[in-house]
């Protein structure tokens, strides 16, 4: 019973990280550029990721997360892939770039460049 606990822990935190993370943080992010009160709300909220979370799990989550966005958190690779061929998502290099740059600004902003790196 215990090991069920914690598989569904780790995956109820998967799911929570994909959605404040690489859904919600980014979207702040992306924003942020062009707009000063989204910019303004970014150390707020990763605050309060950083006091829901524990560092570990952040590391964690940086470390093993491949996709992110509204679906990442939510699909399995199957249907997620099914979305992808669909035409669903933006797949293009330039989209990916923005993504993995906007990822790493997160991955700074939660753990600094010292801690993520290690």
């Amino acid at each position: 019973m215990r090991r069920r606990a914690r598989h569904s822990r780790r995956l109820g935190n998967e799911q929570a990280l994909g959605y404040l993370i690489g859904e919600k943080l980014l979207n702040y992010l992306r924003a942020s550029g062009s707009r000063s009160d989204w910019a303004e709300k970014i150390p707020l909220f990763a605050e309060e990721i950083k006091r829901i979370f524990t560092d570990e799990e952040l590391k964690t989550y940086f470390a093993t997360t491949t996709r992110v966005g509204s679906a990442a958190h939510v699909a399995t690779d199957g249907e997620y892939e099914l979305m992808r061929e669909a035409g669903m998502f933006d797949d293009d290099v330039i989209s990916g770039a923005a993504d993995a740059i906007l990822f790493e600004r997160a991955r700074a902003l939660l753990l600094g460049a010292a801690r993520g790196s290690q």
